[in-house]
């Protein structure tokens, strides 16, 4: 594997499965102790593994419009995002919004939705609170993981917008719909992302 990187550290890679998706493990590596600091994309996923856990902050978003109880739309979105992590990857940050994923990304982040539903997660902001932590040098979190990019938003310029603007800050942005590998190529994954992208613009107005 490459790493667009002129001295890239040690690596410690474990649990490869038939897919090609590896698991890290625990213990010392030299080199950068975040895997943002090799971030390049958000589909070129750094191996500066690990200095003990990966941080990742959890985003997910419902709308009443879904005629859906966002508390448990939200809980699942959590559930699902947990469940597929790899091992010595941790949640640390919880960012969500009650609001549409139409609206403009300067709109968003910005209601309190959210305050009229029982949610049982601690939240840390809403999109716009995770993009401007992003890009702080002390940021809680390595990797953004999200049930679904249409929970980013569902048009595609705002959805390319909030990718970019994570690539930008050395975050990759992960969905649990989409495999996490640490390896291999990208093009597979960037097809399905973008397809993924697609449907949910094309149900946009379609609806």
């Amino acid at each position: 594997m490459t790493i667009p990187h002129a001295n890239p550290p040690a690596l410690s890679l474990a649990g490869r499965t038939p897919s090609g998706v590896l698991s890290p493990v625990r213990g010392g590596v030299s080199g950068p102790s975040g895997l943002s600091d090799l971030a390049v994309s958000p589909f070129a996923m750094p191996t500066a593994l690990l200095r003990g856990e990966v941080r990742v902050a959890w985003l997910g978003r419902t709308s009443t419009e879904d005629q859906q109880d966002p508390r448990q739309s939200l809980m699942r979105q959590l559930g699902r995002c947990k469940e597929t992590l790899p091992e010595a990857w941790a949640i640390v940050a919880h960012f969500y919004d009650v609001e549409s994923g139409r609206m403009e990304l300067d709109a968003r982040g910005h209601g309190a939705n959210y305050e009229r539903f029982d949610i049982p997660i601690a939240r840390d902001g809403g999109i716009a609170d995770l993009l401007a932590e992003c890009g702080h040098p002390n940021r809680r979190f390595d990797v953004v993981i999200c049930e679904s990019t249409s929970r980013v938003a569902r048009r595609m310029f705002e959805n390319l917008s909030v990718e970019r603007e994570l690539e930008r800050s050395g975050v990759p942005l992960f969905a649990w719909n989409e495999p996490i590998k640490l390896d291999g190529g990208r093009a597979q994954q960037i097809l399905q992302r973008r397809i993924n992208q697609s449907v949910a613009e094309y149900e946009v107005f379609n609806a």
